[in-house]
C-alpha cells in the first residue's frame, strides 16, 4: 500500500528579495557547517544512516520518532513527516552534488518515522521533475503480551527496510563508479588528444 504525501516546500521556489530554487537554498544552509548540523534547529532527525564505504559518507536513510503514547498529535506527526521528507531530499540533493554528470533520477532514499505505537516507511523518489515522499509499509508495534504477533510483522518489515537500503548502497556505488568512468575517459581523451612533444 502506497500514497503519495504531497510536500510543497519541495516543489515550489522561494522569495528572500530574489527567486532562488530550492537546491540553493540547501546549499546556502549548509555551506560552511559541520555535515551533522545539516538542518534548522528542530529541523533535525533523530538518526540518520550512512554509508561509509564512500569517500563521501552519504546518507541512505534516517528515522524520526515522533513519540507519545497512544498517539502524538497530528500536527506533530505531520511537522515530522515533514522533517523525514526534508532530510531524504537533502540527501538527495548530496548525491546530485557528488555524482556529477550521472543521471541520479533512479535513485530511492528510505526513511522511518515510529509515531505512537506505529512504525511507518517512507520512500522520497523524484518523478517527473518532482519529488514525491510516499508511504510504503506501516505496522502497528507490540503494546501488550496478546499483541506480540505483530512483532513478526515489524520484524519483516525491517528486514525489508535493510534490503532497500542496501539496493540504495548499490545503486550508489554503482553510480559512483560510472562517474569515474566518465571523468577518466574525458581525461583519457584529453591525453590522447594532446599532440607529443
Amino acid at each position: 500500500m502506497s500514497f503519495l504525501c504531497w510536500m510543497p516546500f519541495l516543489e515550489m521556489t522561494t522569495s528572500t528579495g530574489s527567486e532562488h530554487s530550492l537546491p540553493e537554498m540547501v546549499m546556502c544552509r549548509n555551506k560552511e557547517r559541520d555535515p551533522y548540523d545539516r538542518a534548522r534547529i528542530g529541523y533535525k532527525v533523530d538518526a540518520i544512516i550512512e554509508y561509509q564505504n564512500l569517500y563521501w559518507n552519504p546518507v541512505v536513510g534516517c528515522l524520526e520518532v515522533a513519540g507519545g503514547l497512544p498517539r502524538c498529535s497530528r500536527s506533530k506527526e505531520w511537522n515530522d513527516i515533514l522533517k523525514l521528507g526534508l532530510e531524504l531530499w537533502d540527501s538527495w540533493t548530496s548525491a546530485e552534488d557528488q555524482l556529477i554528470r550521472v543521471d541520479i533520477g533512479n535513485l530511492v532514499y528510505w526513511g522511518l518515522i515510529v509515531v505512537g505505537r506505529e512504525i511507518k516507511v517512507y520512500s522520497l523518489v523524484a518523478s517527473g521533475g518532482l519529488f514525491h515522499l510516499l508511504l510504503m509499509d506501516e505496522a502497528s508495534l507490540p503494546s501488550s503480551h496478546q499483541d506480540l504477533d505483530n512483532i513478526k510483522l515489524v520484524y519483516f518489515m525491517l528486514k525489508e527496510y535493510k534490503r532497500e537500503l542496501d539496493a540504495t548502497t548499490n545503486t550508489l556505488c554503482e553510480f559512483n563508479k560510472k562517474k569515474i568512468q566518465l571523468i577518466t575517459g574525458a581525461k583519457r581523451k584529453n591525453l590522447e588528444g594532446t599532440p607529443e612533444r
